[in-house]
């Protein structure tokens, strides 16, 4: 069983997570609980036209790096915005 919780309110979804891990923590035949959530890690998924790509001569490889590449600039950013 996989119960997946989306949002953008990282702690919300913390909290979210919590309750229902209670709730359904004594079901009957459950074992294994466990949950995924980082707190202050969100997930970033991001859906590839490959035709698209492939007109562009892209790789999911070359996607992804660059991908990653902007994240870790833009949040570098803000950090340097933040300390003024």
């Amino acid at each position: 069983m996989n119960i997946e919780i989306t949002g953008e309110d990282i702690q919300m979804l913390g909290e979210l997570a919590h309750r229902v891990r209670d709730k359904i923590k004594d079901i009957n035949g459950l074992v294994g609980l466990k949950d995924n959530f980082v707190k202050g890690k969100p997930e970033i998924r991001i859906k590839i036209d490959k035709e698209k790509a492939a007109l562009l001569d892209l790789d999911t490889y070359t996607i992804a790096h660059t991908v990653k590449a902007a994240i870790k600039w833009s949040e570098g950013r803000s950090l340097s915005e933040e300390q003024g």
